[in-house]
């Protein structure tokens, strides 16, 4: 699950919880911080509460941000391996946050090769296969800046519809 916020990427809401091929509505609580990380962060995100939970049609097609690393500052040696969100299985299937399987067909891998590296980002649109497994169809490299979206302090979130 990736939030989007006006200021970065949100990758983790504490206390939501999710289950792949379903359509939330949330309540989040958004409070300004004093000062603004060194990532860029100015805003904080509270999980309030679940407004809506329905089961999509596996047909359903979504869009999911992917970055090949999780954090916007550079990690010793040591702790590179948490960086990487997308880790090869084979040559066409990758594990996403270590909670989804992205099938890739040939046709987006070069470009999703460069992602998988750290060198671009993007938005890819995907259907569902089963739970643990999704299937992109569609792939547009974008910079960064271009795919940040503005929740407000108390909007409903779907992460079919990101």
């Amino acid at each position: 699950l990736v939030l989007n916020s006006p200021d970065s990427p949100i990758e983790y809401l504490h206390g939501f919880e999710f289950d792949w091929g379903y359509n939330y509505q949330i309540k989040v609580k958004e409070t300004k911080l004093n000062e603004m990380l060194s990532d860029g962060t100015q805003y904080e995100y509270e999980f309030v509460k679940i407004i809506s939970k329905t089961k999509v049609p596996d047909s359903t097609q979504f869009k999911l941000v992917l970055d090949g690393n999780r954090y916007f500052y550079e990690l010793d040696t040591s702790e590179q391996e948490m960086n990487i969100t997308l880790k090869p299985i084979n040559d066409s299937t990758f594990m996403y946050m270590e909670e989804v399987e992205i099938e890739v067909p040939d046709k987006f891998r070069p470009k999703f090769e460069t992602i998988v590296a750290g060198k671009t980002k993007s938005v890819g649109h995907f259907i569902f296969v089963n739970h643990k497994r999704i299937r992109l169809v569609k792939l547009l490299v974008t910079s960064s800046t271009s795919i940040v979206t503005k929740i407000s302090s108390e909007s409903s979130f779907s992460p079919s519809t990101l």
